[in-house]
Formats: C-alpha cells, sequence, structure tokens
C-alpha cells in the first residue's frame, strides 16, 4: 500500500524540486548579504577614522597659529594707532560728512560722506556711532581709526586660511607674518581709510 500524509508532496517532480533547491539557496545568499552590509559600512567607518583624524589634527595648529597671528597683529598695531588725528587728508573729508550727517541727522543715502557711493557700508557703520559722535564730536577720530586697526588684526584670520589652503600651513605663516609688518599695510592700518574694512570683506 503507498503511504498516507503526503498529500501534494506526492505530486512533485524532480524538475519541481530543483527549482525549490535553486530557490532556497538564492534566499541564503541574499541573506548573507544582508547580514554582511551592516558589517562592511562598520569597517568602512572604521577605516575612515585615522583620516578623519589627521584632519582634525591638521587644524589644530593652524588654530594656535591664528591665535597668536592675531595676538601678535594687535600688538602691531594698538601701540601705533592715531588717536586724536587722522593719517591723510582724505580721511578728514569723510570725517566731515560724518559729522554733518551727525549734525542733521541724515541717513546714509542722504550724507555727503566722501565717496558714499562706493563706499556705502563703510558710512553706514560710521553713522552707526551717531550717538558718540552727538556727544563728543573728537571721539570720531578714535572710532574710525580704531576701526581700521580692528579690520586689519581680523584680516590676519582669513589671510592665513587662503594661503594654508595653496601653500601650507608654514608658508601661510610666514606669508602672514609679512603681511602684518609690510610698511604700507602697517601704515594704512593705524588711521581711518575705508580700505583695510574693504579688505577684511574682501578676504
Amino acid at each position: 500500500p503507498e503511504p498516507r500524509g503526503l498529500g501534494p508532496m506526492q505530486s512533485l517532480s524532480h524538475s519541481d524540486a530543483d527549482s525549490m533547491q535553486t530557490g532556497l539557496t538564492a534566499g541564503n545568499e541574499h541573506e548573507q548579504r544582508t547580514l554582511r552590509r551592516p558589517l562592511g559600512g562598520l569597517s568602512s567607518a572604521v577605516r575612515r577614522q585615522p583620516h578623519q583624524e589627521a584632519i582634525a589634527g591638521s587644524r589644530s595648529p593652524t588654530l594656535v597659529w591664528a591665535v597668536i597671528l592675531v595676538v601678535l597683529s594687535g600688538l602691531a598695531y594698538v601701540p601705533f594707532v592715531y588717536r586724536d588725528a587722522f593719517g591723510e587728508w582724505d580721511s578728514y573729508r569723510v570725517a566731515a560728512g560724518v559729522l554733518e550727517a551727525v549734525r542733521d541727522d541724515a541717513s546714509v543715502g542722504e550724507s555727503g560722506i566722501r565717496n558714499n557711493s562706493v563706499s556705502y557700508a563703510y558710512s553706514f557703520l560710521l553713522l552707526a556711532f551717531g550717538d558718540a559722535v552727538r556727544r563728543d564730536p573728537t571721539s570720531l577720530y578714535p572710532i574710525m581709526n580704531y576701526v581700521n586697526v580692528i579690520a586689519a588684526t581680523l584680516a590676519t584670520l582669513p589671510f592665513l586660511v587662503v594661503m594654508r589652503r595653496y601653500f601650507g600651513l608654514t608658508a601661510a605663516v610666514g606669508a602672514t607674518l609679512t603681511l602684518i609688518v609690510v610698511p604700507v599695510w602697517w601704515n594704512l592700518a593705524l588711521y581711518a581709510h575705508p580700505m583695510m574694512p574693504a579688505a577684511l570683506v574682501f578676504l
């Protein structure tokens, strides 16, 4: 007598059995690939870690040198900055325009500040100190001069970053030190002139 209880399995042919075996094999391979995928991502992350640490390590000396250069820049400019005068006649013309604008309570566009159409942001910055200038007009001397000192000091930071990007940290530090003490740059940093704030924004 034939065994009972097999049901539909009795009608399976050899080809059907081969098809089932092929399907099981493909399913096992898919599961293995799925299981290997997270491990592969983890191993690649581990491989990237030394590279990331190298990048972080290279930024630390740049940050240290940035702080040092800013301090040196301040020491090179602040003791010599003009306090009750300007370094050239154009600065006096700008100051006269600022005083007239403060007196007339005029906006930047309405003011007669020298080169207002070219140095609009610079004029706006100076008029932001309108209340202090109204109380003491002579305060315009240190305000305008120290705006230049601050701009020249801060300009060392983007200059260092740009030089480091193209020539490396050692050359960037040397170039920035040269910039700080070069006579033309050093002199312009000591009194009011729109070139320094413009150079900071440009860099």
